[in-house]
């Protein structure tokens, strides 16, 4: 027969590792967030697309509109437009934010508020573009990729 102390003993041997492993694994836990706040920077685009003019000699003058969720520490927008996922083979150029002239022939940038518009220039026509936007921080942290695909 056991006796009541075994029983209270066995409890205790086995139930208290299992709280120290359990508070254990919750202080780790919430010690990921306390020490790396930057990993969970918001997007700082909501919004984007490209207007393209009605196709001439295989060319067509591109517009992208992006629309800002932040305005604040954003001190460069990355742009790529390309013919395949992933590819930058039609347009690839990184704005400086309120950048005002030094543009490429036929390239250049405004913004009102939250709201960039970015005319891209000629690029080659073709079926479908693949466009991928993102920021860089003053401290040269990008933020996540805004992909779309446009034609």
């Amino acid at each position: 027969m056991v006796s009541g102390e075994t029983i209270v003993f066995l409890k205790l041997k086995f139930l208290i590792p299992y709280h120290m492993k359990t508070t254990l694994t919750l202080i780790l836990f919430l010690g990921l967030f306390a020490f790396s706040p930057n990993l969970a920077k918001a997007q700082s685009i909501g919004d984007a697309y490209i207007v393209n003019a009605a196709p001439q000699s295989g060319y067509t003058q591109s517009v992208l509109n992006i629309v800002l969720t932040d305005t604040v520490d954003v001190s460069s927008i990355i742009v790529k437009v390309g013919s395949l996922d992933g590819s930058q083979d039609l347009f690839s150029y990184t704005f400086t934010f309120d950048q005002s002239g030094g543009f490429p022939n036929g390239v250049g940038y405004s913004r009102s508020g939250y709201k960039v518009s970015c005319p891209l220039g000629n690029l080659v026509e073709t079926a479908v573009y693949f466009t991928e936007i993102s920021t860089l921080s003053s401290n040269n942290t990008a933020s996540a990729a805004f992909k779309f695909v446009s034609n």
